[in-house]
């Protein structure tokens, strides 16, 4: 999750870098991996996913609590609600 300091810090940078001469973004990759099969570069990619540490997000307490109310609330009431998709569709429309 990215915080609002991330967010204004990119920012801050981004307006840095509009006056500054145009630079190439695109580093030199540190490992060449073109001689690499499509099924070598996936099992390079799925261990390079699996090497990551779990990066859960640490919740407060105020937001445990309306988690556990949003569950106790569907375990109640399991036809309440929309799918996901419905309504993410008419955001989308309305979007428009």
């Amino acid at each position: 999750m990215i915080g609002h300091a991330h967010v204004v810090a990119c920012a801050d940078r981004l307006a840095i870098a509009s006056c500054l001469p145009e630079v190439s973004t695109v580093a030199t990759p540190i490992f060449d991996f073109s001689h690499l099969s499509p099924d070598e570069r996936i099992q390079l990619a799925k261990d390079l996913w699996n090497s990551l540490p779990d990066r859960r997000p640490t919740l407060t307490d105020s937001q445990c609590g309306e988690l556990t109310r949003r569950a106790a609330l569907r375990a109640a009431e399991p036809t309440r609600g929309r799918p996901w998709r419905t309504v993410l569709d008419e955001v989308e429309q309305r979007a428009q």
